[in-house]
């Protein structure tokens, strides 16, 4: 009886050990508190067309781990999608993940989705939810409002270096042409790199504009885009994180804010992927296009770097 009792004894130790590691990161050891891979890019037509280059998802994998650079979203519609290697769990009264800012000081706020992997696959291939924010339902005047179930169609030019009309699904329907420059003559192969067709369409949130013209500044609103977006240096939601060896300024997000595509609260136990879209649409004069640009994301409940942060 002596050897099989010893033999629960361990047994019930090596499961408690078990137990007591599981934090719902999987491995400590071998998870990483930061982005691991990315999925999807596709990069919004904007003035630093050029910079990405042609083939996006390389520049796209600047968003994956600590990257000192930064990765460019485009005009409204751009978007990136990129993943942990770990479940972020949803841990009540407390922010879940952050996304990291580029090194700069102008709002250019992006609307943040997020997923869990709910059928195991490790693909992002499941429904995303929007993380409300600040802007979720206001409308400041009838040509600027939020709006679910936006989308834009981009019209390929004629000449790369001419302007690029565009459409939206409005009623009335919103139609305009982007000023001179803002595809950095580079038009060409930006369409090329879709497939060489005629026009190509993103879909997503449209937020409130967040800059109005001074003189001849452009100004960030002092009273929008207060918390809920990425990119957002005026946010009460900025804060200075651990970027591996150093910091960096990042928006932070919680979980609990995530709602379906009618607007209503979803409950989420923890997610898995990541999705951030440029969501404004305006061209603010000399400043060109509004475009949210990103260095990278981490959890926040991961070990590494919930010990290093004093605030929740």
């Amino acid at each position: 009886m002596a050897p099989h009792g010893a033999l629960r004894v361990a047994l019930l130790l090596a499961l408690a050990l078990v137990v007591s590691c599981d934090t719902g990161l999987g491995s400590t050891t071998d998870s990483s508190p930061y982005i691991t891979q990315v999925f999807d890019y596709k990069y919004g037509v904007g003035q630093h067309a050029s910079l990405v280059g042609p083939d996006g998802m390389a520049h796209a994998q600047r968003f994956v781990g600590t990257d000192s650079r930064f990765v460019y979203l485009g005009g409204w519609g751009g978007y990136i999608v990129a993943g942990f290697d770990h479940d972020v769990p949803n841990l009540s009264g407390k922010k879940d993940f952050a996304v990291y800012t580029q090194p700069g000081v102008g709002d250019e706020p992006g609307v943040v989705f997020v997923m869990a992997d709910v059928n195991g696959n490790g693909l992002p291939d499941d429904i995303w939810y929007e993380l409300s924010g600040s802007e979720t339902g206001k409308c400041y005047n009838t040509t600027d409002c939020y709006i679910r179930d936006y989308q834009v169609t981009y019209f390929r030019p004629t000449e790369s270096d001419d302007n690029i009309i565009w459409e939206d699904n409005q009623d009335p329907q919103g139609y305009g042409e982007l000023v001179p420059g803002f595809g950095d003559s580079s038009a060409s192969w930006w369409w090329e790199g879709r497939g060489n067709v005629d026009k190509v369409t993103f879909s997503g949130v449209k937020l409130p504009n967040s800059k109005h013209q001074v003189g001849s500044d452009w100004n960030d609103f002092v009273d929008r885009h207060t918390w809920g977006y990425a990119e957002n240096y005026s946010g009460t939601d900025l804060r200075t994180l651990p970027f591996g060896t150093t910091t960096r300024t990042a928006n932070v997000f919680d979980i609990g804010n995530a709602v379906d595509g009618d607007g209503n609260p979803v409950s989420l136990p923890s997610i898995r992927f990541i999705k951030i879209q440029t969501g404004v649409f305006q061209i603010a004069g000399w400043l060109n296009e509004v475009s949210t640009e990103v260095s990278g994301a981490v959890s926040l409940h991961h070990p590494d770097i919930a010990a290093k942060i004093d605030w929740q």
